[in-house]
């Protein structure tokens, strides 16, 4: 999704857009050391992005989403691996993404390191 985003934020017609991270998480206990993992994570990927802690309070994953992502331009969404349960899964999520923004449901490959593609120039500086 960082890559993703990133691309995105590089052309034209998205130059100078704002992306921001956000990391639900359930309690303000665990908030500020999610805090400083996805700060820490955001600087080593130097993409520009934004990071954001989100508490739910208890609430659910969608409602959380739709209170903080109802104003962006367009919503980048991890997807759970396909599996045999993949159709419900995925009326599901269509059906809970239904008046909010524009939504991009990303799964990423294992087999590549993200963090690796991302930080290359990190590990070119270093040699």
């Amino acid at each position: 999704m960082m890559i993703l985003a990133y691309l995105l934020q590089s052309s034209r017609l998205w130059w100078g857009a704002e992306v921001t991270v956000k990391m639900m998480i359930p309690n303000e206990q665990a908030a500020k050391k999610a805090e400083e993992s996805l700060k820490t994570i955001i600087a080593k990927l130097r993409t520009g992005a934004q990071g954001k802690v989100i508490v739910s309070k208890g609430r659910s994953f969608y409602e959380t989403l739709r209170e903080s992502s109802s104003e962006a331009d367009l919503i980048f969404l991890g997807m759970a691996t396909p599996d045999d349960k993949f159709a419900e899964y995925y009326e599901n999520i269509q059906k809970n993404l239904q008046g909010l923004p524009t939504t991009v449901m990303v799964l990423a490959g294992r087999e590549i390191s993200f963090g690796e593609v991302l930080m290359q120039q990190e590990a070119f500086d270093k040699k």
